[in-house]
């Protein structure tokens, strides 16, 4: 057999991740030497439970059955000395052992690639951002990571191929079947649009609480950089842009409001150091790209353009301006007739859109540049 097959054999034992994996080739020498190797030898690297668990499994497991099995479900699975393995992937300390494909393979040749992430209860302001960098970063050539949560995550996919652009699900489960299963719809979308569906987890597994650490660093290490675009102070968000800084790949992060729960996680980061993202401008300078063609940007000061909206909420608040001038936020709040929260979301997007300015009295007024 190939002895790829005896790879694609340790991936289906759920004891056995990357770190173990490697040990057992610098002590064997070959994934085929390793699966033949006595239960003592085993045991001897990967201890006594582990060793003697893999031993059990191995007896009764088919691997050319398994082989097949995989083939006929249209999943191809590579290793980091395959040509089709992701360069950035491979470029980290302990690449995946074997990453599961699904999919347009020819996305794994992309470098221009980006991670967008964020909450799972995405805001209207979480869900326009998102949808404003996805959009722009697709103008410019970018393949779209995430992770095919519910949330952020789904906003990013299928802002992606709403655009035309590439977009890469990584799961953390088998790539065989969609997780969420609220995303079932566009689990299919992604594949009948080009896109590619991954996983370093074997066809057939469930997600398990402990998977998502796991696909959120696939994320990054797919990914030029991480976009958190918003996100709670104990959003998983957060793991995968840890991921990004210990993998040395840039973290950008949107400012929110302050009195958002949905912000803090993402203002924190900034605080931490990450690249506060205003347009996609923000992004392109870090990752080596220094211009940008006509696309439409966060902080857009083009003055015809800056009261275009088709927002009846943004549209309403620069006519409250345009009549009252500017105006404390207590003061839009009750001529508008909206709850403080929303009104507050709507002020922070059209901020970072360049529509509106607050100025140091604290008051709001048309941005007239």
């Amino acid at each position: 057999m190939n002895s790829d097959v005896y790879i694609l054999g340790f991936s289906a034992f759920p004891g056995i991740g990357t770190i173990r994996f490697e040990q057992l080739i610098n002590e064997f020498g070959t994934p085929e030497k390793a699966w033949n190797a006595s239960r003592s030898d085993l045991i001897s690297v990967l201890k006594e439970a582990v060793g003697t668990q893999f031993d059990e499994f191995r007896k009764d497991f088919n691997l050319k059955k398994y082989a097949e099995e995989v083939e006929q479900k249209h999943i191809h699975y590579f290793i980091p000395q395959d040509k089709e393995y992701p360069k950035l992937l491979r470029q980290l300390s302990h690449p995946p052992f074997i990453l599961f494909a699904k999919g347009n393979r020819n996305v794994l040749q992309e470098e221009k690639t980006i991670g967008i992430v964020g909450t799972r209860k995405v805001t209207d302001y979480g869900q326009q951002v998102t949808e404003m960098l996805v959009r722009d970063l697709v103008a410019q050539g970018f393949t779209i990571v995430s992770g095919m949560a519910l949330g952020v995550d789904g906003v990013a996919h299928r802002e992606t191929i709403k655009n035309g652009g590439s977009t890469i699900a990584v799961l953390g489960s088998g790539v065989d079947f969609p997780t969420p299963r609220e995303h079932s719809n566009l689990y299919t979308d992604i594949l009948e649009n080009n896109g590619l569906i991954v996983s370093t987890f074997s066809p057939g597994e469930v997600p398990q609480k402990g998977s998502f650490p796991a696909r959120n660093a696939t994320i990054a290490g797919f990914s030029q950089g991480i976009v958190v675009t918003e996100g709670a102070e104990s959003s998983g968000a957060l793991i995968t842009a840890n991921y990004a800084k210990k993998f040395g790949r840039p973290v950008f992060s949107v400012p929110g409001q302050i009195t958002s729960q949905l912000s803090i996680g993402t203002n924190n980061l900034i605080k931490q150091g990450a690249i506060a993202v205003s347009s996609v401008q923000d992004i392109l300078d870090s990752v080596g790209i220094m211009t940008v063609q006509k696309t439409q940007k966060l902080g857009n000061s083009d003055s015809q353009n800056i009261r275009k909206s088709d927002n009846p909420d943004e549209l309403s608040i620069l006519s409250i301006l345009e009549q009252n001038g500017p105006l404390h936020f207590d003061e839009i709040v009750r001529t508008i007739g909206k709850d403080s929260r929303s009104v507050g979301s709507i002020l922070s997007l059209m901020e970072l859109k360049g529509m509106t300015k607050s100025g140091s009295d604290g008051k709001y007024f048309i941005n007239e540049k």
